[in-house]
């Protein structure tokens, strides 16, 4: 017992040292270690380094874990999927945006869509749409999953397309009720059927990049 006292005695002594006061022991020619315990000091050296680099891991992985926003989001319950809210809730407001498109782009009626709902929002964090500012620029959406439950997951490329052709779809239904309610004004002048058509038809000029950054933006404005 008195030996290994000793030795973890002498081990710590040694590790507090700074070099320094190491290096004026050896020219006050104080004790030098032998062999073998320099070994031992090695071997508990490597023993402490493991046991920190654990340490390391774990907490990093801890961190982690914590910053997920699926980890996050888990414990969140939305009452409807997103694909359900954007029916209840978006696209009602889609016939609101048209002269929006008529006198800009899809695109911006699209935007201004987001803009006005999710802005008007006074709680953001109980729709089941949710953005966490990071380098991967994620959205997270609540959607039923492969298998068949509601669940938090990262909006992928193939789901914003579905999202905004619902979106887009809408507005071409939306853009034919306003042509059938609007022959008079139509009759007047000839060039505003072609107009109206081209810009309410130029989702191919759509880009689902900036309609996200957009959606993003829309989402961080609540963010504190």
């Amino acid at each position: 017992m008195k030996h290994n006292y000793d030795k973890h005695s002498s081990t710590c002594s040694f590790f507090y040292k700074s070099g320094k006061e190491i290096s004026n022991e050896i020219d006050n020619d104080g004790p030098i270690p032998s062999l073998k315990e320099m070994y031992s000091l090695v071997q508990d050296m490597a023993m402490r380094i493991q046991k920190l680099e654990k340490e390391n891991a774990n907490f990093r992985q801890r961190t982690n874990r914590e910053n997920n926003p699926l980890t996050i989001l888990k414990n969140m319950k939305p009452d409807v999927i997103f694909s359900q809210w954007l029916k209840k809730y978006i696209l009602p407001d889609v016939k609101n945006y048209l002269q929006i498109v008529f006198e800009y782009t899809l695109f911006d009626g699209i935007i201004a869509l987001f803009q006005e709902t999710l802005g008007g929002l006074r709680d953001q964090s109980c729709i089941p749409i949710q953005y966490y500012p990071s380098k991967q620029n994620n959205l997270y959406v609540y959607e039923i999953s492969d298998k068949g439950n509601d669940t938090w997951k990262i909006a992928t490329n193939a789901d914003l397309d579905k999202y905004i052709r619902m979106i887009t779809n809408e507005f071409y239904l939306q853009f034919g009720i306003w042509h059938e309610n609007n022959q008079e004004l139509l009759e007047n002048d000839s060039e505003l059927f072609p107009a109206y058509y081209q810009k309410i038809l130029s989702d191919d000029k759509l880009c689902k990049r900036k309609i996200k950054k957009q959606i993003c933006d829309c989402l961080s404005n609540n963010i504190e």
